[in-house]
Parts: structure tokens; C-alpha cells; sequence
């Protein structure tokens, strides 16, 4: 996941899986690990998934990645799908307390 233009991205091979299934379905759901020093937490993000075709936002995302080269020719390039990720709600397991937080984005 990157992050541009206070967006979050996602870039992937265009052959992927996921790419099938945004298709089919755009909403996503992922999770971030919060390490503790007893337990670990996470964030839980509910998200809808954009597939973006626009050649500018796809130019302008690939040139902030430092590493998009070493996997992409160009953000022309057939083999690279650019998807935005449109964050709506963020459940926080407290990795220290266990506390349970909903947060509506």
C-alpha cells in the first residue's frame, strides 16, 4: 500500500487475482498488525476498491513508488493496474488493552 496524494494505493500485476475480483466485487477488507509489549492488536479496514484507468492519476501515483521500476516499464505498461483504496471503517483491537474502538471513516 502506498500513499499519494493523501490516498492510499495499491499497485499490483494486472494478471493478479485480486484484480479479477475488485472487478466482481470492490469491497475489500485488510489488516495491520499493532505490536505490544504483551500482546498485538490490529487494524481492521473496511474499504471499496477502484480500479483507476485515468493515465494521469496513473503516472502521478507510479512516480511517487522509488521501486515501481524494477517491477513496471511505464504506468503505460499493460502489465500494471493502479487501485485506490476508499478507506469507510477502521476497527482497532488495542494491542495493549484490548480494547475494541470502531472507527467510521
Amino acid at each position: 500500500m502506498n500513499v499519494y496524494n493523501q490516498k492510499r494505493w495499491v499497485v499490483t500485476r494486472s494478471g493478479d487475482d485480486k484484480v479479477t475480483q475488485i472487478r466482481m466485487n470492490p469491497n475489500v477488507e485488510f489488516t495491520l498488525a499493532v505490536v505490544g509489549k504483551e500482546r498485538t492488536g490490529c487494524l481492521r479496514v473496511t474499504a471499496t476498491a477502484s480500479i483507476i484507468e485515468d493515465q494521469q492519476t496513473r503516472t502521478n501515483v507510479a512516480s511517487s513508488i522509488p521501486w515501481f521500476s524494477g517491477y513496471w516499464e511505464s504506468s503505460e505498461d499493460p502489465n500494471f493496474t493502479l487501485i485506490r483504496l476508499d478507506m469507510k471503517k477502521i476497527l482497532f483491537d488495542h494491542h495493549e488493552t484490548s480494547s475494541k474502538y470502531t472507527i467510521e471513516i
